[in-house]
């Protein structure tokens, strides 16, 4: 058991380290760039900036859970039909369909 713990131990450093790195990298690209965008809103005068200031404003008015419902569409690549309660959305795909329409 011990000689297995080493290799595990220095995966689990390397991959924690990994994470961090890509997590820092994003963390300061999207910092940066989000400030070039807040800067032109608000120091530049351009056609269609009111438009594109709504754009902005309606795609982070999105919650995140909504906009992860079509990409798990797009990447299963089949049609499933979505019921919705009071709190929770279920997927279905067509034979559980056709169990519950029967």
């Amino acid at each position: 058991m011990g000689g297995t713990q080493a290799p595990l131990t220095i995966l689990a450093f390397n991959y924690t380290l990994n994470s961090f790195i890509i997590a820092g990298v994003v963390t300061v690209s999207n910092t940066f760039l989000a400030s070039l965008g807040g800067y032109a809103f608000a120091r530049l005068r351009f056609p269609g900036r009111e438009v594109l200031f709504c754009l902005v404003l309606g795609t982070l008015m999105i919650p995140d859970q909504l906009r992860l419902v079509p990409i798990y569409v797009m990447l299963v690549g089949e049609e499933r039909e979505f019921s919705v309660d009071r709190d929770k959305v279920f997927l279905f795909d067509k034979e559980t369909q056709e169990r519950v329409r029967v």
